[in-house]
């Protein structure tokens, strides 16, 4: 009936590069030092992976295809809709207006 001991005693495990909590409990985030190159899109080449559904086993390989991103055209009311938007959000209306 004693087959689950719930008295053993377990020791802690360090976790690598964690440090410890100032004293007065308050952590402090450090950053990481992480270097991050900038890309440049200003090509705007991606691409698209398509996979091929063969039917036959170990046939289907992917095909990189390049796309070109087409600016679409530039659409008067929807240029105004979002200016509208803008202004809505910068100037809100209080619940209590309509109350």
């Amino acid at each position: 009936m004693n087959e689950y001991n719930t008295d053993k005693k377990y020791k802690p495990f360090k976790i690598p590069d964690r440090q410890k909590a100032q004293e007065s409990g308050v952590s402090k985030v450090q950053p990481q030092n992480r270097h991050y190159t900038q890309m440049s899109l200003s090509d705007g080449l991606f691409y698209e992976i398509e996979y091929d559904n063969s039917p036959f086993p170990g046939v289907g390989k992917f095909v990189l295809k390049s796309q070109e991103i087409v600016q679409p055209q530039k659409d008067p009311i929807r240029e105004l809709f979002y200016r509208m938007r803008d202004i809505a959000r910068q100037y809100p209306i209080p619940d209590s207006y309509y109350s």
